[in-house]
């Protein structure tokens, strides 16, 4: 290849690289743990102007260029409402990057929320329950679980065993995230029916103190409870 024709390409590639460097670019992307049915919808604001706007964004990722310098505010959708990040772009040749945390509370906000399994005081007890309700399925599991010297056990036919941190930690933040849950049954006004529901209880001496259903896919960890009461 001559050296003049190198050359001609090689300063076209400059000339390229450098127009699409005098954009801002915004990637956006939501990264689910696994796939699920929920999508999120988001809105780009510059100074409380609405620029962008994008529904159902789905296991996916979209680019927004041409953003011009300044202050911003994305607000999206999550399991738990509305959330919001604010960035600015302080020159012309800027990339960023957002991952819309869709499934994660903040630890603020799981500090602030109430847990009655957390709460028991010694020698008290309470039963968690799990079910799944599909067309042609239905499971439920149950659990007891006893405070004792400070320490947390399952009851067995009137065996115990020990709880690990690890374990009692899984299923008290996932009684909190649950009660964070911001799911509703209704679309434009008329209610939702579904083929597959999931549901969490808690109960107290016969008396349940929280319960929660939860369309299947709408949290994608809503069925791993299972897993921490066996």
């Amino acid at each position: 290849m001559p050296v003049t024709k190198v050359i001609f390409q090689y300063l076209l590639f400059l000339i390229i690289s450098n127009s699409f460097a005098q954009e801002n670019f915004l990637r956006i992307e939501v990264v689910p743990k696994k796939e699920m049915n929920r999508s999120s919808d988001y809105h780009l604001y510059q100074n409380d102007s609405l620029l962008f706007t994008q529904c159902h964004l789905k296991n996916n990722s979209h680019i927004l260029h041409k953003l011009p310098k300044g202050n911003y505010k994305l607000k999206y959708d999550t399991v738990f409402g509305v959330d919001s990040i604010a960035f600015s772009f302080e020159s012309d040749r800027e990339f960023k990057k957002i991952i819309l945390q869709t499934e994660n509370p903040s630890r603020e906000r799981l500090a602030n929320t109430f847990s009655s399994v957390e709460s028991l005081k010694n020698n008290e007890q309470i039963t968690v329950e799990y079910g799944l309700s599909a067309c042609f399925i239905h499971k439920k599991k149950k659990a007891t679980i006893l405070k004792e010297n400070d320490q947390y056990y399952f009851i067995d036919y009137r065996h115990k065993r020990l709880i690990n941190e690890r374990r009692i930690n899984r299923i008290i933040r996932h009684e909190k995230i649950l009660k964070n849950l911001n799911f509703e049954n209704t679309l434009h006004g008329y209610e939702v029916y579904v083929t597959c529901v999931e549901f969490f209880s808690l109960s107290k001496d016969e008396i349940q103190v929280f319960e929660k259903s939860v369309f299947c896919g709408m949290w994608s960890e809503s069925s791993t409870i299972r897993n921490w009461i066996k």
